[in-house]
Protein backbone atom coordinates (compact mmCIF):
# COMPACT_ATOMS: atom_id res chain seq x y z
CA UNK A 1 0.00 0.00 0.00
CA UNK A 2 0.84 3.81 -0.48
CA UNK A 3 -0.14 6.70 0.56
CA UNK A 4 0.08 10.10 -1.62
CA UNK A 5 -0.29 12.56 1.12
CA UNK A 6 -1.64 15.61 -0.52
CA UNK A 7 -1.57 14.51 -4.21
CA UNK A 8 -3.75 13.02 -6.88
CA UNK A 9 -1.18 11.29 -9.54
CA UNK A 10 -1.83 8.05 -8.29
CA UNK A 11 -5.54 7.94 -10.01
CA UNK A 12 -3.96 10.16 -13.39
CA UNK A 13 -4.81 7.44 -16.21
CA UNK A 14 -1.46 7.82 -17.60
CA UNK A 15 0.64 6.91 -13.89
CA UNK A 16 -2.33 4.14 -13.47
CA UNK A 17 -1.12 2.73 -16.82
CA UNK A 18 2.63 2.53 -15.71
CA UNK A 19 2.34 1.48 -12.10
CA UNK A 20 0.07 -1.90 -12.89
CA UNK A 21 2.73 -2.92 -15.42
CA UNK A 22 3.37 -6.55 -14.88
CA UNK A 23 1.32 -6.84 -11.70
CA UNK A 24 -2.29 -5.56 -10.37
CA UNK A 25 -2.81 -1.57 -8.76
CA UNK A 26 -5.76 -0.03 -6.91
CA UNK A 27 -5.96 3.69 -6.07
CA UNK A 28 -8.54 5.11 -4.28
CA UNK A 29 -8.13 9.23 -4.23
CA UNK A 30 -9.86 11.61 -1.76
CA UNK A 31 -9.75 15.06 -2.26
CA UNK A 32 -10.17 17.30 0.81
CA UNK A 33 -11.78 20.72 -1.80
CA UNK A 34 -13.47 20.86 -5.03
CA UNK A 35 -11.38 18.14 -6.84
CA UNK A 36 -13.36 14.89 -7.62
CA UNK A 37 -12.70 11.58 -5.87
CA UNK A 38 -11.64 8.83 -7.98
CA UNK A 39 -11.16 4.96 -8.22
CA UNK A 40 -8.90 3.11 -10.25
CA UNK A 41 -8.19 -0.70 -10.71
CA UNK A 42 -5.57 -1.26 -13.30
CA UNK A 43 -4.08 -5.06 -14.25
CA UNK A 44 -0.97 -4.86 -16.43
CA UNK A 45 -1.30 -1.48 -17.58
CA UNK A 46 -4.68 -1.42 -18.26
CA UNK A 47 -7.25 0.02 -16.75
CA UNK A 48 -9.73 -2.34 -16.14
CA UNK A 49 -12.22 -0.91 -13.85
CA UNK A 50 -12.39 3.01 -12.80
CA UNK A 51 -15.04 5.83 -11.47
CA UNK A 52 -15.51 8.89 -9.85
CA UNK A 53 -16.45 8.03 -6.12
CA UNK A 54 -19.63 10.00 -6.46
CA UNK A 55 -20.99 8.45 -9.40
CA UNK A 56 -20.75 4.76 -9.39
CA UNK A 57 -23.09 4.30 -12.19
CA UNK A 58 -20.36 6.10 -14.12
CA UNK A 59 -17.85 2.96 -14.50
CA UNK A 60 -15.62 2.63 -17.65
CA UNK A 61 -12.32 0.44 -18.47
CA UNK A 62 -11.61 -2.70 -20.14
CA UNK A 63 -14.28 -4.40 -17.73
CA UNK A 64 -16.48 -1.76 -16.31
CA UNK A 65 -18.60 -4.03 -14.59
CA UNK A 66 -15.98 -6.53 -13.10
CA UNK A 67 -16.60 -5.42 -9.36
CA UNK A 68 -20.15 -4.60 -9.83
CA UNK A 69 -20.94 -7.65 -7.31
CA UNK A 70 -18.63 -6.20 -4.49
CA UNK A 71 -20.07 -2.71 -5.53
CA UNK A 72 -23.93 -3.84 -5.01
CA UNK A 73 -22.75 -5.53 -1.69
CA UNK A 74 -21.57 -1.63 -0.59
CA UNK A 75 -24.67 -0.52 -1.00
CA UNK A 76 -23.65 1.46 -4.25
CA UNK A 77 -26.12 2.26 -7.32
CA UNK A 78 -25.16 0.86 -10.48
CA UNK A 79 -28.02 2.00 -13.00
CA UNK A 80 -28.45 5.64 -14.00
CA UNK A 81 -29.60 8.30 -12.02
CA UNK A 82 -32.89 9.22 -13.42
CA UNK A 83 -32.47 12.38 -12.16
CA UNK A 84 -29.00 13.97 -11.33
CA UNK A 85 -30.68 15.74 -8.32
CA UNK A 86 -31.93 12.61 -6.97
CA UNK A 87 -29.17 11.39 -7.09
CA UNK A 88 -26.92 10.58 -3.59
CA UNK A 89 -23.90 12.56 -3.96
CA UNK A 90 -22.90 12.60 -0.58
CA UNK A 91 -18.89 12.65 -0.36
CA UNK A 92 -19.35 11.77 3.68
CA UNK A 93 -20.72 7.88 2.14
CA UNK A 94 -18.65 7.92 -1.06
CA UNK A 95 -15.69 7.94 -0.24
CA UNK A 96 -16.07 5.69 2.74
CA UNK A 97 -17.22 3.08 0.30
CA UNK A 98 -14.82 3.90 -2.26
CA UNK A 99 -12.23 2.42 0.71
CA UNK A 100 -14.08 -0.38 1.49
CA UNK A 101 -13.94 -1.62 -2.54
CA UNK A 102 -10.40 -1.78 -2.70
CA UNK A 103 -10.35 -3.80 0.60
CA UNK A 104 -12.87 -6.23 -0.76
CA UNK A 105 -10.82 -6.14 -4.37
CA UNK A 106 -7.48 -6.80 -2.48
CA UNK A 107 -8.16 -8.48 0.28
CA UNK A 108 -6.38 -5.88 2.46
CA UNK A 109 -8.66 -3.92 5.25
CA UNK A 110 -8.03 -0.44 5.85
CA UNK A 111 -7.60 -0.07 9.63
CA UNK A 112 -6.35 3.21 11.28
CA UNK A 113 -3.71 1.42 13.21
CA UNK A 114 -2.08 1.12 9.61
CA UNK A 115 -1.41 4.94 9.98
CA UNK A 116 0.14 4.50 13.56
CA UNK A 117 3.36 2.95 12.45
CA UNK A 118 6.02 4.70 10.77
CA UNK A 119 5.28 4.73 7.28
CA UNK A 120 8.33 4.26 4.51
CA UNK A 121 8.61 6.83 2.10
CA UNK A 122 10.04 7.01 -0.98
CA UNK A 123 9.36 8.27 -4.19
CA UNK A 124 8.59 6.04 -7.40
CA UNK A 125 10.73 6.32 -9.97
CA UNK A 126 10.83 6.40 -13.95
CA UNK A 127 11.92 3.44 -15.61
Amino acid sequence: MAIEPYGWMATDHEVVTRLSRGCDMLAVTRHDYAAEHSFEYAIDGTIVTGYRLRHPHDRYGSAPDRLNTFMRELGMRLDNPPDEAAWDNNYSTAAPRGFALAAKVTGVPLTPDMLDRPLLVGPIAER
